[in-house]
């Protein structure tokens, strides 16, 4: 049996709001980011969200995207 996956850009308001619910396998390997992953990656979209508006004020349509890279849901 071959699963398709199908790759498309969603905002990241929608991947952390209520439309997806993730529920990791109790078989699934460990997380294993640190804190400083997270704080980076969150630092990172903090700047990239400050850039934007200093580019494009409150025109959110305007927005540069931010490129996450692969997320497999």
């Amino acid at each position: 049996m071959t699963v398709d996956i199908d790759a498309k850009e969603i905002y990241i308001n929608d991947l952390f709001g209520n439309k997806f619910l993730f529920q990791i396998p109790t078989f699934q390997r460990p997380f294993s980011w640190t804190n400083e992953n997270f704080d980076q990656l969150f630092e990172d979209l903090h700047d990239a969200i400050n850039n934007n508006k200093i580019s494009f004020d409150n025109n959110v349509q305007e927005y540069e995207p931010y490129f996450l890279g692969s997320i497999i849901l």
